[in-house]
């Protein structure tokens, strides 16, 4: 068999009822997260040439689009668990006084910013956009909590369930404005929808039980899919609405069977990985409430070794890569998604598991 991080099959992921968004919280859906910010970056009326502020891990494509929007961005420091120390973060706020400032819970890891945020928000400009940045994570709109009228919560579905889009929340104040209208960017949304059904196709077809050859191939052409994708995503210059079909399946996701499966999974990885910790992979830390909340079960390499290990890994049907592997987090060390997900069995991670310890294995000897 072969593995990829993308979560397959949308019986495992829907539910016949639906979600709704609490009173007091406004929403909207678009295409992808970038698109949401274009619209942000409209509405707020952000001047070109401002600065945003953006974790040292993060997208370095993100981060050309924005530019093309404007946006001039400053990388903030990020440790080896994706932390930063709120006084570290208080200062660069001070220091740069961005008009945009994204937080992103890397890999659906908490960001322990939103725990102390007193220790910082007073150092944010008052007219300031913070984006809460959700991507890695099934996000229930229940656990939406805003710290001012001019912060927003962002997901992208497209990496944690098989359903296109991304939804945003924000205050009613703000939330006030008209979303572009679709059919403004009906080329791109075309284009967008292409791209999503070949690369659901291909992930289906990978279910097949037609051999190891058959599956590993069709996962290739999946992560070609959604490789090509970065060029399609976000780089419209106006914002994407999103086709009907992706927010009514946003409203019926199945949130508890998905956390259920994933905290079960993650105590799994975390058992059958503990004797293959070393100097040439460590876990990284997070806490125990954010097994249900993970995009994928994060592994760090340590330079040089890593590249080595990467490479045993998909030769064995592991096709994990570097996760944002061009910004300057990436520079000192790596980190690997190892899957998760109601689509995945103990038996695959099982393997999965194997294939780490063995590869770690050859790395010793």
């Amino acid at each position: 068999m072969a593995f990829t991080i993308q979560p397959t099959g949308l019986e495992y992921f829907q539910k016949k009822q639906s979600v709704h968004v609490p009173a007091g919280v406004a929403h909207r859906f678009y295409a992808s997260w970038e698109d949401g910010l274009w619209d942000l970056l409209r509405v707020a009326a952000i001047p070109s040439g401002s600065t945003v502020l953006v974790p040292e891990f993060f997208c370095q494509d993100v981060v050309d689009n924005m530019a093309s929007h404007g946006l001039e961005a400053v990388w903030y420091p990020v440790d080896e668990n994706f932390q930063t120390e709120p006084e570290t973060f208080a200062y660069w706020l001070e220091k740069y006084q961005p008009a945009v400032v994204v937080i992103l819970h890397t890999v659906g890891i908490t960001n322990q910013l939103f725990q102390h945020n007193q220790l910082w928000k007073d150092s944010l400009p008052p007219d300031s956009l913070l984006i809460e940045d959700s991507v890695h994570r099934v996000l229930k709109p229940e656990d939406v909590h805003l710290l001012h009228d001019r912060h927003v919560v962002m997901d992208s579905l497209r990496k944690v369930v098989p359903v296109a889009g991304s939804n945003m929340y924000g205050s009613p104040e703000f939330l006030t404005y008209e979303p572009t209208p679709f059919f403004k960017t009906l080329l791109y949304q075309i284009a967008l929808f292409g791209w999503w059904a070949v690369f659901q196709l291909w992930l289906s077809l990978a279910r097949l039980p037609l051999g190891k050859m058959w599956n590993r191939y069709m996962n290739l052409l999946a992560e070609w899919a959604m490789l090509e994708a970065y060029e399609i995503i976000g780089d419209n210059f106006f914002a994407g609405r999103a086709w009907n079909i992706f927010p009514w399946m946003a409203k019926h996701i199945a949130f508890h069977t998905i956390e259920q499966k994933k905290s079960q999974q993650v105590d799994l990885y975390q058992r059958l990985l503990s004797p293959v910790w070393s100097q040439y992979c460590q876990p990284v830390v997070f806490p125990p409430p954010d097994a249900s909340r993970l995009r994928a079960f994060p592994v760090r390499l340590e330079i040089p070794e890593a590249q080595r290990i990467l490479q045993i890994l998909r030769k064995n049907g592991i096709l994990v890569r570097f996760e944002l592997n061009d910004n300057p987090w990436s520079t000192k060390r790596k980190v690997i998604y190892l899957p998760l997900g109601p689509h995945l069995t103990d038996n695959d991670i099982h393997t999965i598991c194997h294939e780490l310890t063995l590869a770690v294995e050859t790395m010793a000897n």
